[in-house]
């Protein structure tokens, strides 16, 4: 679902996307949003297969293909990436692990 936009690194706004992952809303800042619909996936085959974030694909009506993503692989690898925190007087603190 299109929910708004926010801020890119250059100042310009950017589409923002939610999606409910494991019971969690997450937004996902996108270059472009072309349009929503109902796709049959396949899983992919090799070397695809192999390749993390993906969880398959899908020919569309008018012939092309495209990748469905791993929504919650993506947020598991980026939330453990990333720690933030609340101090006791109210402050965030986010570090990058290793």
């Amino acid at each position: 679902m299109l929910v708004g936009t926010g801020p890119t690194a250059g100042g310009e706004l950017s589409p923002v996307l939610a999606a409910d992952v494991a019971g969690r809303t997450v937004g996902f800042s996108v270059d472009r949003f072309f349009g929503q619909a109902e796709v049959f996936a396949k899983p992919l085959g090799t070397p695809l297969s192999r390749a993390r974030g993906l969880a398959g694909g899908a020919i569309l009506g008018d012939g092309r293909v495209i990748f469905i993503l791993d929504l919650p692989y993506l947020v598991d690898g980026a939330t453990s990436r990333r720690r933030v925190s609340m101090h006791p007087d109210g402050a965030h603190k986010g570090g990058t692990t290793a």
